[in-house]
């Protein structure tokens, strides 16, 4: 009796290919999260100068945040907005999709 073996589609494929590759960017990358305080606080600052500098992210005022989520199960894509308000202080999470809209929203705490 033949032994049945799994029939990957082209999706599935790519879809274990991607994880296999951040998995491997993730212990590649494995030493930062052993850095210390002082490593971690230049990553921060290099990370801020590359996007624009101190001076202009502590001028914002709010952040909008968009980004499109593919999943293996239904509803395979749907779309995320993460709005953040630094003047109130607040947030909002809405997800939509085909047959799908939840939204929720909460106050930012420092603690």
């Amino acid at each position: 009796m033949p032994i049945a073996r799994p029939r990957y589609t082209p999706g599935q494929i790519g879809h274990q290919i991607a994880i296999a590759c951040l998995l491997a960017t993730l212990f590649l990358q494995c030493d930062l999260a052993v850095a210390n305080d002082s490593e971690a606080n230049a990553l921060a600052e290099r990370m801020l100068e590359r996007l624009g500098g101190r001076s202009a992210w502590a001028e914002l005022e709010n952040t909008v945040n968009g980004s499109q989520q593919n999943r293996t199960g239904e509803p395979t894509v749907v779309y995320a907005v993460i709005s953040m308000d630094f003047q109130q202080p607040r947030f909002r999470i809405e997800t939509t999709g085909p047959d799908l809209h939840l939204a929720g929203h909460g106050e930012i705490t420092t603690g």
